[in-house]
């Protein structure tokens, strides 16, 4: 009976020790657990905070370029139209100068027709 009782004691302990280290063992695999899971997060973070500068880098260079293009835009509208102009007038000028020679030709031929 002493032997049975020393055997069960014995057995207890062992229990004890093995859920002991079961619980040690479920303790650290739960902290690499946590520290997995923080790291994975840190990472995600990281991960969205480049991507969000980098949509904000990509943002402000869109906005810019679609300034300089509607200033670019804007400045050749102004350079046709005085281009336009211009043309206008040298061809008005052009015009007077064709219409000045051939008034000058109407009246020397009236000249010669009244003469003859």
């Amino acid at each position: 009976m002493q032997a049975s009782l020393e055997n069960s004691r014995n057995l207890q302990q062992m229990l004890g020790m093995m859920i002991q280290t079961v619980l040690n063992h479920n303790a650290e695999v739960a902290a690499a657990q946590d520290e997995a899971v923080a790291l994975a997060t840190q990472r995600v973070n990281d991960g969205m905070g480049l991507i969000m500068k980098t949509m904000a880098v990509a943002l402000s260079s869109s906005a810019s370029l679609r300034e300089q293009l509607v200033s670019f835009y804007c400045m050749s509208l102004e350079q046709l139209r005085l281009t336009v102009q211009e043309m206008s007038r040298m061809q008005a000028v052009e015009l007077a100068h064709k219409q000045q020679a051939l008034e000058t030709v109407s009246k020397a031929a009236a000249v010669r027709a009244g003469s003859h």
